[in-house]
């Protein structure tokens, strides 16, 4: 079985360079760690992809790339991100639109400069990392001549690097000697090339939360504490859970914190 070389052989850079994309990074030990929404499914698909990643026995086979497919509003990304997160692992996260580039090529440039900045932060503090792309579909097969900001996509070059680096995984790699793995969400798988997707180079998991799940998410987004607060949850939840997103009670909930801000300057803080 093909191993990669020792990553500990190749030269440590003499100090520590500036970094171009460290905003985007999300730390394992980050407060918004707590407040992400979890799903036991999607988290278990992730987990078993990243073990893949990092095991010595695996990491020089495994499909490089997680792709999460669902309808808009689910909770794909930010069940992907707590489950990362949690397991120690940092995260680059960034919408696939920040490829756009005015310059034939530019969007490959990008991905091969971010990808450079990831292999260095992962030996420079010994952590871990994934890239994490949100909404693949939308952004990356963007068509050129509808961008209004004189900005374009280079989505044919970009898709055959993606495509190459799924084949090359000695490319690019972390600290503990695997591949930067990949995770992409999309709401369409199909749009995209299925060369790409296919096994071998790809996981797929379709995240739809279930009744059930959707439930656990009210409470713990909404968090009713007295028992009025549980009995308003429960008559909102017994009305909406199986018909709305994720995103639904997110939103209800800065809805609520905002009237109630509101409603406190009106009346005069204590």
């Amino acid at each position: 079985m093909a191993q990669f070389p020792d990553l500990n052989t190749y030269p440590r850079p003499q100090q520590t360079q500036r970094y171009q994309y460290a905003q985007y990074i999300r730390m394992p030990n980050d407060p918004v760690v707590h407040r992400l929404v979890p799903f036991q499914r999607l988290g278990m698909a992730v987990l078993h992809f990243l073990a893949l990643q990092r095991s010595t026995i695996t990491q020089a086979e495994a499909e490089r790339t997680l792709a999460l497919f669902g309808p808009p509003g689910v909770g794909k990304t930010e069940g992907a991100l707590a489950a990362t997160l949690r397991e120690g692992i940092a995260v680059m996260s960034i919408s696939a639109s920040m490829f756009a580039s005015e310059v034939e090529g530019g969007a490959v440039q990008i991905l091969e400069a971010l990808l450079a900045e990831m292999e260095r932060w992962s030996r420079e503090h010994g952590i871990d990392i994934v890239l994490m792309l949100d909404d693949l579909d939308l952004s990356i097969l963007a068509q050129d001549e509808t961008q209004d900001i004189g900005a374009t996509i280079n989505t044919q070059l970009l898709l055959n690097r993606f495509h190459k680096l799924a084949e090359e995984r000695h490319l690019y790699r972390t600290v503990s000697g695997g591949p930067i793995p990949f995770i992409v969400t999309m709401n369409d798988p199909t749009v995209l090339r299925a060369s790409l997707l296919r096994e071998g180079r790809c996981m797929m998991f379709e995240h739809v939360p279930t009744t059930a799940e959707k439930i656990d998410i009210a409470y713990a987004v909404l968090n009713p504490r007295t028992a009025s607060e549980r009995e308003l949850v429960a008559a909102l939840v017994k009305k909406f859970a199986a018909k709305q997103s994720v995103a639904f009670w997110k939103s209800l909930r800065s809805r609520v914190i905002a009237h109630t801000h509101k409603k406190l300057l009106q009346d005069g803080l204590p």
